[in-house]
């Protein structure tokens, strides 16, 4: 009997989700091929971050895509989304995370599609007070997940993917990417002021580049120092310096006049022993391909002027207790400098308006807008925001071009989507599935399905015995499965292995009496055999563990043809198509019975849908059961 190709299934190996395991919850994971390579359009209304669609229990929501963001659960969402999709806490998180430590709760999400994936079962960690105030993200893709594919974002197009990793040409200009266990962390190698170093690449970091000038000799390539800044970490606020840089290259890559903070002494990168980190301030200035997995980063297209993320417009860095904000840094050159303020006033109300938790972005409003700051000894300080860090240099542009073929990126990920598609069944589609099997960048769990389905896929184009040798090395090496070895059986069938493909049959039932693919195998055997009475039981036994199984009432249908019980393989026929109406094998099965009873009309009918459903699948069928209709 013709099988079925399975969906692309897989348990997901890279998450380690041990609380979901203590309940007897596996995580999975299915990959759409064909959706994968599809582009997704970036939210228009979310700046400052590379940000996609994603769907939780069918709900849409945002996502950004953070590679800082370490740790082996795939998701962070805010408690919103815990809230309105009534997740459960699990058990909990402590993690170190900029701007300090933070303890956070683990839920369990029963489904989230990103792209062309799909997960069920998987762990997310809960962000009580969200990832930035005032935007419109409510979920983060952590670096636990991005290990396993290939980024690619054309800003131009505003507009990005998530492929197979190892799914790009290799070339000259990339930059290498290396994962580091005992940082938990992605590095690639960046050259600044006259020496190569490696930077973490944290995608979640508003800023162009941190330097840790431990590490990295500034002094005779830095440009002006504008101010102290204040950015905002998981885990609280930072302070660092700000100051310009000539020039960063990345592969061949070259970014000029890169605005860059500068590392505070025992800072997260200091603390670390780190040189730097690349953050979406510098990776937002021209297409790319980033790809962890397969150790490289790929910068293509025309390089962009720098975009300034958001960024303070009054200058205070501020703590809060009680509701009460306490001011416990004032930037040079800000309108908090030039004000009343000092460093240890307290602020009770922001505008009139009680505070109720960190005020960070509403102390920075747009530029000209005016603040009321009351401060808790009652006096009164009205400031005016101003952008007073928009003193950079003038950004050069640089139109260099990176030579990459850009038609092959996603060539293997699509393949894999044609790989499984049954309905073209022929000798290209083969070659579809050893497109991924032979990319030795392609994970193994991933080759895997590609197996799996040209193993199927063979016998459609009579290669029965490169079938029956992909289904032995497959078992050679993941171990025998009662579903392998009945697909074994029924090509050896096909090529008069009679004996080894009872074997098979036998060994298949030993490993599982339920395995109804054996009993349809042994049916056909039995066909083959011209024991029609002996196939009829097979095949009725196997309808008693699945009566709506489609395969087993069409091979009843045949039994019932081969002994000229017409009336009743009509009825067996129809019942398998009630089910199951997309297969040309059915609609030849019954094509074949209706001729047999006379209704030539109705036979021509079934038999010009099968050849519309599937060329392959109709040649197959009427070789493999009807042979003197040829």
């Amino acid at each position: 009997m013709l099988r079925r190709i399975l969906s692309i299934f897989l348990v997901i190996i890279f998450i380690n989700n041990a609380a979901l395991k203590a309940q007897n919850i596996e995580p999975s994971f299915e990959f759409d091929a064909k959706e994968a390579v599809k582009w997704i359009a970036m939210p228009e209304t979310q700046e400052d971050a590379i940000a996609l669609p994603v769907f939780i229990n069918g709900k849409k929501y945002n996502a950004l895509i953070d590679t800082g963001s370490t740790g082996p659960i795939p998701f962070s969402i805010t408690d919103r989304v815990r809230k309105e999709m009534q997740l459960t806490k699990v058990s909990e998180q402590k993690a170190r995370a900029y701007g300090g430590r933070i303890t956070s709760d683990i839920v369990q999400i029963p489904t989230i599609k990103v792209g062309g994936m799909t997960l069920e079962n998987t762990e997310a960690t809960v962000i009580p007070h969200g990832f930035y105030d005032g935007s419109n993200v409510d979920i983060v893709i952590r670096q636990a997940l991005l290990r396993s594919l290939l980024l690619q974002v054309e800003w131009d197009k505003n507009r990005l993917r998530l492929l197979l990793t190892g799914d790009s040409p290799a070339t000259k200009d990339q930059a290498s990417i290396i994962f580091r266990e005992g940082t938990d962390q992605v590095f690639t190698s960046v050259g600044i002021c006259g020496s190569q170093h490696d930077f973490i690449l944290d995608t979640g970091l508003e800023n162009a580049i941190s330097i840790n000038p431990r590490f990295v000799s500034i002094k005779d390539c830095i440009g002006k120092v504008r101010s102290d800044i204040a950015s905002s970490g998981y885990g609280g606020s930072l302070t660092s310096t700000l100051a310009t840089f000539p020039q960063l290259t990345s592969g061949s890559a070259a970014f000029n006049n890169i605005i860059a903070s500068l590392e505070n002494p025992n800072g997260p990168l200091d603390e670390r022993d780190i040189a730097g980190s690349i953050g979406y301030g510098l990776i937002n200035r021209s297409n790319f391909i980033m790809d962890i997995g397969g150790g490289k980063l790929q910068f293509y297209g025309a390089i962009r002027s720098q975009h300034i993320p958001q960024r303070p417009t009054i200058g205070l860095q501020v703590s809060i207790s009680s509701n009460i904000l306490k001011i416990t840094h004032i930037m040079s050159n800000s309108p908090a400098e030039n004000s009343p303020l000092r460093v240890g006033d307290k602020i009770c109300k922001i505008n009139d308006q009680t505070i109720i938790e960190n005020e960070y972005w509403t102390l920075n409003p747009k530029a000209e807008t005016t603040l009321s700051l009351l401060l808790c000894n009652g006096e009164n300080i009205k400031i005016k925001a101003i952008d007073f860090l928009e003193t950079h240099d003038q950004i050069i542009k640089n139109t260099m071009q990176a030579e990459i073929d850009l038609s092959k990126i996603g060539s293997s990920t699509l393949a894999l989507g044609l790989c499984e598609d049954w309905h073209n069944a022929n000798i290209s589609l083969i070659k579809h599935c050893t497109n991924v099997i032979n990319n030795p960048q392609i994970p193994d769990y991933y080759k895997s399905v590609a197996r799996s389905n040209r193993m199927q896929l063979l016998p459609y184009t009579g290669r029965y015995q490169e079938a029956i040798n992909d289904l032995t090395s497959f078992m050679r090496e993941q171990g025998e499965t009662a579903q392998i070895l009945a697909w074994r059986a029924e090509s050896r069938i096909e090529i008069g292995q009679i004996n080894e493909a009872m074997a098979d049959i036998d060994s298949a039932i030993a490993l599982d009496a339920n395995i109804v693919a054996a009993y349809i195998a042994r049916s056909s055997l039995y066909y083959k055999l011209g024991q029609f009475s002996e196939g009829l039981k097979n095949i009725n036994y196997a309808l008693t563990l699945s009566p709506d199984d489609s395969d087993a009432l069409s091979i009843l249908a045949l039994g019932y043809y081969y002994l000229g019980d017409f009336d009743r393989a009509l009825i067996a026929i129809n019942k398998s198509l009630d089910i199951e109406d997309e297969y040309a094998e059915n609609h030849i099965i019954r094509s074949e019975i209706q001729k047999k009873m006379g209704n030539i009309v109705r036979s021509n009918i079934d038999y010009q849908h099968a050849y519309n459903l599937s060329k392959d699948e109709s040649d197959y069928a009427i070789k493999q059961w009807f042979p003197k209709s040829l």
